[in-house]
């Protein structure tokens, strides 16, 4: 079945939250931000539901009204610039665990697709350089033309690009739709690199070199796994709490914190509450656990090629020995005997 069938603006909720709480880290006052909401139209205590909403024009409406009340004409790239992404969640994990550079900006767009997002990233390669274009999907092209939303897209990706990359690159320009020098002078002072007015495409661009950076947290294993949660979680609603602490556990198993106390801390719980609540669904952390960790388990030796060893020691045994009684428990064969098997020898 298909992820995708109409444009939903879901990520434009998500664009929405990340703007407000911005613009109260920036000084806002709640005069500022009640005007804020009658000027976009919106209702800020409703966008923190998990399937929160907003019309694709909702998110122009609130740029404007930023602009007017900070007097400040790039404070999308401003407020994009505060922006400081932690891979924490099941998304973050996803992403981090990418091969490289290139790799992970792709499963970002793929992400963004799912969430029905207006904008896309295009790639663009030169001999020396690269250039990241922000683009506007097609379906969402008979809206508004908004610098201001491409603009904070721009900021988001290059503190993305930060976060991300082991060298912390910064772009060797940027290129901006606006052409008042204004603005231009104003943006070139934020970003402290080339900027260049009146672009056809929004745009960063960077030496060729970036796409082939590899990430520290690069894991083939957790990939695929992580991966079957994204997809089965983005063609349904809201998720249920076992589906949310299975994530929590397959990350936390690579990090050494899938115990009860670590899992709760990551979903916003007291480990109370989430036993309680994974009752009244009829499983447990030992029952997730469990699974996550036969999933794991192939992943990591099929998909990864990692060592019987190596696979125990990620999964958290205490010695290779448990790991491969569980493992008999969940196949009927030893780990070797198994990959041997789906690999046809």
């Amino acid at each position: 079945m298909s992820l995708v069938k109409t444009l939903e603006p879901r990520y434009g909720a998500l664009i929405a939250r990340m703007l407000l709480r911005q613009a109260i880290e920036s000084g806002l006052g709640a005069a500022d931000l009640a005007a804020l909401e009658r000027a976009a139209g919106l209702r800020f205590e409703a966008l923190e539901a998990l399937d929160a909403t907003i019309p694709f024009e909702a998110e122009g409406r609130l740029f404007k009204a930023l602009i007017e009340i900070t007097e400040d004409p790039i404070c999308a790239l401003r407020l994009g610039l505060m922006n400081r992404p932690e891979l924490s969640d099941l998304v973050g994990y996803y992403i981090g665990a990418s091969r490289d550079v290139g790799e992970a900006l792709e499963r970002q767009g793929w992400v963004c697709a799912q969430m029905h997002e207006a904008y896309r990233l295009h790639l663009s390669r030169g001999p020396e350089l690269i250039r990241l274009c922000i683009v506007r999907v097609h379906s969402a092209r008979n809206q508004p033309e908004s610098f201001d939303s491409e603009e904070y897209r721009l900021a988001l990706t290059l503190r993305f690009i930060e976060q991300i990359a082991p060298a912390r690159p910064w772009p060797r320009a940027v290129h901006l739709c606006r052409s008042d020098p204004s603005s231009g002078a104003r943006a070139r002072a934020l970003l402290e690199t080339d900027v260049l007015l009146a672009q056809p495409m929004t745009s960063l661009v960077y030496d060729g070199a970036l796409l082939e950076q590899p990430l520290r947290g690069a894991d083939a294993g957790l990939s695929a796994v992580l991966r079957g949660h994204l997809e089965r979680l983005l063609e349904g609603g809201p998720p249920a709490l076992s589906n949310l602490v299975a994530q929590a556990l397959c990350r936390g198993f690579a990090e050494d914190r899938a115990d009860l106390h670590s899992v709760a801390a990551a979903l916003n719980l007291s480990a109370a509450t989430l036993r309680r609540h994974l009752r009244e669904e009829g499983t447990s952390l030992q029952e997730l656990r469990e699974r996550c960790r036969e999933q794991l388990a192939h992943e990591h030796l099929i998909t990864a090629g990692l060592s019987v060893e190596e696979t125990a020691e990620r999964l958290g045994y205490q010695d290779v020995r448990s790991f491969r009684r569980a493992f008999h428990r969940w196949h009927g064969v030893s780990p070797r005997e198994y990959r041997k098997r789906q690999r046809g020898v």
